[in-house]
């Protein structure tokens, strides 16, 4: 084990530009998420994303059971731009100021998609939330 150098430096060299990628995927990720100004709140019956800048699309699947009546309530507020939620490729609704509504679903499956997309939307807000209909 005289030659230890030989493993050492390499290993060393190695490892350190492997936490430098680490490092500056994090930073670039932690960037760009503070450049979209988004966050979201995702539930088993709800989805709700809160936006200062909204120029991309968000995806989340709820938990429904399939062949019931459930009431989708959906709230969409922008001051510039256009938004826009698509429900399991059957409830689309998409506005560039406000709108409000209810509409009543049976879904075919368990886990419904739900896509939010903004269009360089700035300062709102989205949110749908479903109730089983007895």
């Amino acid at each position: 084990m005289e030659n230890w150098e030989l493993y050492f430096f390499p290993i060393f060299f190695g490892l350190l530009i492997f936490a430098v990628i680490i490092f500056f995927v994090i930073y670039i990720v932690k960037e760009s998420r503070k450049k979209m100004h988004i966050s979201t709140y995702f539930g088993l019956k709800s989805a709700k994303v809160k936006f200062k800048i909204f120029d991309t699309s968000v995806m989340h699947s709820l938990f429904v059971f399939p062949k019931r009546q459930y009431e989708v309530v959906y709230r969409l507020e922008t001051e510039e731009g256009k938004i826009a939620f698509t429900l399991d490729d059957r409830l689309k609704v998409e506005t560039n100021s406000r709108k409000e509504g209810s509409e009543i679903i049976s879904f075919r499956r368990f886990k419904p998609i739900i896509f939010f997309e903004g269009n360089k939307a700035k300062k709102g807000e989205c949110s749908v939330k479903i109730y089983r209909r007895r």
